[in-house]
């Protein structure tokens, strides 16, 4: 199934700093979520069928205004016409299309 970094919350909203690199997280969460779902609108127009995957951890996501961000994502998505399923769902079906 795709996984992607830039669909992942944790690069965007994680500040992290080692000795070798600075990961700057702390990332406006509606920016965040607009561009997730110019990913879910891109898709739309593009292709007949796709698989878009989120990766979100309940400690990255989980902070309030994040949380109000996502909840408007997933009210746009779903009025764009978004299906929501599980992997192994989404990979059935996946699979059912190729054959």
């Amino acid at each position: 199934m795709p996984i992607s970094w830039s669909l992942d919350d944790y690069p965007h909203f994680e500040f992290v700093r080692t000795a070798a690199t600075v990961l700057p997280g702390l990332q406006p969460a509606r920016s965040v979520m607009e561009n997730w779902l110019d990913e879910f609108r891109y898709m739309q127009q593009s292709v007949e069928w796709g698989v878009l995957t989120y990766t979100m951890h309940p400690y990255v996501i989980g902070r309030g205004y994040r949380m109000l961000a996502l909840e408007d994502l997933i009210k746009k998505l779903k009025d764009m016409g978004a299906m929501f399923m599980t992997m192994e769902d989404a990979a059935a079906e996946a699979q059912a299309k190729m054959f």
